[in-house]
């Protein structure tokens, strides 16, 4: 079983949420509807917020929970790639 902290995964998250809501608001909103041919009514009329926060909100989470448990996976120091090797760190495993 792989242990992480489930505070870093959720505030990962909350993050991830908030920079791509900065990203593509006041910071680079505007250059990415010109780069893509979008006008502020072609946004407005296909918005659905629920579908849009949740589904960013959920793939934001899963991102954050994959990566959280790569980087424990990697830094156990039984893992092929971790800290130290068998001998050192006493793992029987």
């Amino acid at each position: 079983m792989v242990e992480f902290q489930w505070g870093a995964v959720l505030l990962a998250t909350a993050l991830a949420f908030v920079l791509g809501g900065l990203w593509y608001g006041p910071l680079f909103g505007r250059a990415w509807m010109a780069a893509h041919n979008f006008t502020e009514a072609d946004l407005a009329r296909d918005f659905k917020p629920l579908r849009t926060y949740g589904l960013t909100a959920l793939l934001a989470l899963a991102s954050a929970l994959a990566f959280a448990v790569f980087l424990a996976r990697i830094s156990h120091p039984c893992s092929s790639r971790g800290r130290g090797n068998r001998a050192v760190t006493g793992c029987t495993q």
